[in-house]
């Protein structure tokens, strides 16, 4: 593009550049209006719960509860846990919380003291299941590991 000065001699002048710096300056300004929308849109809610968990009528001293979604009454979602420490779990303290709605509980618990060389610890009872409804209400969870598998185990 040709300009002419005040004393009448031309200039030629080069709007690639301008050009450039438009797009430029409109591209940083589309990122940074979408950045804050970022993933945050689909963070999931966890609800935290806590509990007792017994076997015989007595603390489940060492061990690991989790609740996971049950995929097969249309719950979907992450899997909340937490360490059972004499017999107290809290999903809030010492693991992730759970998701709403139908939930698959297992529960393992350890023999105190028990480790072998590779660090595995001996089981207190078979691997435990049961399932449970969970609703935005639910803070408490209790759960007898029963002897036999029959049982359902929880109690609110």
């Amino acid at each position: 593009m040709q300009k002419t000065t005040p004393n009448n001699k031309s200039l030629t002048v080069d709007n690639r550049c301008n050009g450039s710096m438009y797009s430029l300056g409109l591209v940083v300004i589309v990122v940074l209006l979408v950045l804050p929308l970022g993933c945050g849109g689909n963070e999931v809610k966890r609800h935290n719960l806590s509990g007792k968990v017994t076997y015989r009528g007595e603390p489940v001293h060492n061990g690991m509860i989790l609740f996971e979604p049950d995929g097969t009454k249309g719950n979907r979602g992450p899997q909340g846990y937490s360490s059972i420490v004499d017999g107290l779990y809290s999903t809030g303290d010492t693991g992730k919380g759970a998701m709403v709605g139908p939930i698959k509980v297992t529960i393992f618990g350890f023999k105190e003291g028990s480790s072998s060389e590779e660090g595995a610890r001996a089981a207190l009872f078979p691997e435990y299941e049961t399932a449970v409804e969970i609703t935005p209400k639910t803070t408490t969870l209790d759960f007898e590991v029963p002897d036999s598998q029959g049982s359902t185990g929880a109690n609110r």
